[in-house]
């Protein structure tokens, strides 16, 4: 989590927003902006982006790459494949805070941008709505632990496993 003149941004890489522990530690520190580059240009990409941005209260800035055969230098070492003009087909989007509706973008198949105006109010009223970390978390009946790793490279579980609770 990084404070910005332009608001608290957040993030995760790739399919790193997949996995809801790591999100959950991000949504904690109470992002306002939250960025996500992948190489992911899936429909299903998409659909978690609005989830997130509903899940955190953050607007969602979706940065898939989109990557043309002619991106690849001619002396590229390895050999691309045959009629293969697309390895990356973009989808750049940004998805607000209250409802998850794509509010620019996604821009598929060339360079682009995509830019909209992300009035941060609307994620104070996305949390009041619903906070998955605030009234709605129910971590006294939720809680959360996982074993610690241990120091010496051994595996939990052992004489020195320890438990972390949320």
């Amino acid at each position: 989590m990084v404070g910005t003149p332009l608001g608290r941004v957040g993030d995760l890489i790739c399919w790193e927003n997949r996995l809801p522990l790591a999100r959950y530690a991000v949504y904690r520190e109470g992002p306002q902006l939250w960025l996500a580059p992948t190489g992911d240009d899936s429909d299903g990409w998409l659909a978690s982006m609005r989830h997130i941005a509903i899940e955190s209260g953050a607007f969602v800035i979706s940065v898939p790459q989109y990557i043309p055969a002619t991106a690849f230098p001619e002396d590229f070492p390895v050999p691309l494949p045959e009629g293969k003009e697309v390895f990356g087909n973009g989808g750049a989007a940004i998805v607000e805070p209250r409802s998850g509706d794509v509010v620019a973008g996604p821009l598929y198949g060339k360079e682009g941008m995509v830019l909209a105006d992300c009035d941060l109010r609307a994620g104070l009223g996305a949390k009041r709505w619903f906070d998955s970390v605030g009234h709605y978390s129910r971590e006294e009946v939720l809680p959360f632990s996982f074993p610690t790793r241990r120091r010496d490279g051994g595996s939990p579980g052992s004489s020195r496993e320890g438990t972390v609770a949320g």
